[in-house]
């Protein structure tokens, strides 16, 4: 175990899994649940072993896209329209994410006053008041982590009330949808299913 870990707030029994498993393309899946194997597995498994499927997400990372200011406020669009007179410097003070802070959203800084600012998200509404003369870090509660990081420096001046600074930011996630089919049949009982995330890391 790592030295900083701690089991006093766990609840016992605990119970420990240990997996040994093959990765095989499918090449036929039958809905009464017979598989067909591109390749041969490497050993016998036992009747009651699990198979899972895998999606693969390939690389993922937290991303701001779509930077720009607008005179005021119309509707939520990706499409720039009329500008502000006063311009974010994105280019010396990029708007920083964490891949465990980012969320994916469309967000807006709406100006109350010449420097004085709302933090608006599509979906998650008002999360913060700020000021251009402090760096905007608000925090995700669920990860402890800022969804964003707005650089104090990177405002200049000719902010006026009702101006904007539009921005996306794409967490480092990727959506699934799960749809469970259910044939009619007996009664089975242990008829359920979990999901597992797992990642590798470059650490190079």
């Amino acid at each position: 175990m790592a030295a900083d870990f701690t089991a006093g707030a766990l609840v016992q029994p605990l119970i420990l899994k240990h997996r040994v498993e093959d990765m095989s393309l499918l090449t036929d899946v039958q809905i009464n649940g017979r598989l067909t194997l591109a390749a041969p597995l490497s050993r016998a498994y036992d009747v009651n072993s699990y198979v899972s499927s895998a999606l693969l997400f390939g690389d993922m990372n937290g991303r701001v896209t779509n930077l720009f200011d607008l005179l005021s406020f119309s509707a939520w669009s990706d499409t720039a329209g009329t500008g502000a007179t006063a311009q974010f410097n994105n280019i010396d003070y990029p708007v920083e994410v964490l891949n465990n802070g980012a969320v994916t959203e469309r967000w807006r800084i709406n100006f109350t006053s010449t420097t004085a600012f709302q933090v608006i998200g599509e979906n998650l509404g008002v999360i913060a008041t700020g000021s251009t003369s402090v760096d905007c870090s608000p925090v995700n509660q669920l990860t402890g982590q800022p969804y964003f990081v707005v650089r104090a420096a990177g405002w200049g001046a000719g902010w006026s009330a009702g101006n904007q600074l539009r921005f996306n930011t794409i967490s480092a996630a990727a959506p699934i949808w799960i749809a469970r089919t259910v044939l009619p049949g007996a009664t089975l009982e242990g008829d359920q299913f979990s999901i597992q995330v797992r990642g590798d890391v470059d650490a190079d």
